[in-house]
């Protein structure tokens, strides 16, 4: 369910949420992370809200202007991504290749030897 900027009510302390139309959920107890006092409630342009199996999250978008100025230190880094190694940089670093896939694979062919294993004794 989604909410733009109307259709709902933030409590003034920040820590409830409810909604104007007859949606099931009835009032939301927010628990976060984030802290919504820095915004105001007309920089929240959209409520999300989601069903998961263990419960109901709301995921706010909040209108923010961001100013990050760039630092330019004069440098130039070139970049080579091979298979031997993740990247070797013109500095001549190199960083090893993490091998996601391969330790997957290893860890679910011992994970189902033990499962097969378990089934054998269970009959």
């Amino acid at each position: 369910m989604e909410y733009k900027t109307s259709g709902w009510l933030l409590y003034p302390n920040k820590k409830y949420l409810t909604f104007k139309d007859d949606f099931a959920v009835g009032k939301l107890k927010l628990i976060g992370t984030r802290d919504l006092h820095f915004y105001a409630p007309d920089e929240i342009k959209r409520i999300r809200v989601v069903r998961r199996a263990d419960g109901y999250y709301a995921q706010f978008c909040i209108n923010v202007e961001r100013k990050e100025e760039p630092i330019s230190t004069g440098k130039a880094i070139g970049i080579d991504v091979g298979l031997n190694h993740f990247y070797t940089d013109s500095d001549g670093e190199t960083v090893a290749n993490p091998r996601y896939l391969r330790k997957s694979k290893k860890a679910l062919k011992r994970l189902q030897k033990r499962v097969s294993r378990e089934e054998e004794r269970l009959w």
